[in-house]
Formats: C-alpha cells, structure tokens, sequence
C-alpha cells in the first residue's frame, strides 16, 4: 500500500485526492514561500520546474507515518487524514503518466518503487521541509487527480 496525507477538511472522500492544478489557489498556500508567489498560475509555473508534470503530481509514502516523539510528525499528523492506495496504479498509464522518487538531494524517475524502511528518525523538531529526509514519491496523474474508487481511508 501507499499512504497520501492530505489536509483536514478535505473532499477526498468525494472527488479524489487532487493534484496542485485541480487545487483552489488558497490551498496552494504552502507553496508560496518556495514559487515566491501566492498567484496559482505563478505556483503551476514554478512546480513544472522541479520535474515535467509536478503540478500534476501527489505525494505519497510507502508505510504510514509513526507515532513518534518528533513534534514535527505529530504536527504534520494531527493537521491531516491518512489515505491509501495500492502500488499496482503504479502500472495503470489511464491514471498514472509517471513516478518520481524524492530520496534526499535526489530526484528522479523511476519504475519501481522502494518498500525498505523509511528514516523516520532523521526528522527533526525543527524541520522545515522534512519530506527532504524522508524519501517519498510523486504520482503524476494524466488527469490531476486519483479517483475515489482507488482510495481508502487508511486505518491506524
């Protein structure tokens, strides 16, 4: 499975997890500081820069979050649900156009993702941006959105 955490309130459950594009621009927010922008169009632009489709893309993790000590993940936790989906869209070109692994520095596209254990216990209290030490994927989705019928809530 593939865990997506997404922002409490959400309309998951009806519409798919959507993608940056599919996104209202006051839900874009978090990408202001890096695009230098708050304008959604300026942000889209900004995002194809990191890869061809990121505006596309979700963010997905190959085994849910700890509970952990780390104030950081508890935060990240607390503020959003916890959704999954198997790895097999990984093979579905109708949804997915491509894959690209975030592992550090490196970005890259792939064809087959790694399920060894993630290091959850490089994240710091004081982390800005700690999906950097935690390697993750990005589904970049021919439409922009992961339909409901491929998700679940995921249990805990």
């Amino acid at each position: 499975m593939l865990y997506s955490y997404i922002t409490v309130t959400n309309d998951v459950s009806e519409t798919g997890i959507k993608a940056p594009v599919l996104l209202k621009e006051n839900q874009l927010s978090h990408y202001a500081q890096r695009a230098g922008t708050f304008k959604k169009a300026r942000i889209l632009d900004y995002l194809e820069t990191i890869f061809p489709g990121r505006s596309r893309a979700i963010s997905c993790l190959t085994e849910q979050m700890p509970d952990t000590g780390c104030r950081k993940i508890r935060e990240f936790k607390k503020r959003r649900e916890c959704f999954c989906f198997s790895e097999n869209l990984l093979n579905n070109h109708e949804i997915v156009e491509a894959v690209w692994v975030f592992d550090g520095d490196r970005i890259e596209q792939v064809h087959q993702l790694d399920f060894s254990k993630l290091a959850w216990e490089s994240v710091q209290d004081d982390d800005d941006l700690f999906f950097k030490r935690i390697r993750h994927y990005m589904f970049v989705l021919n439409k922009g959105f992961l339909p409901v019928e491929y998700i679940k809530k995921a249990s805990r």
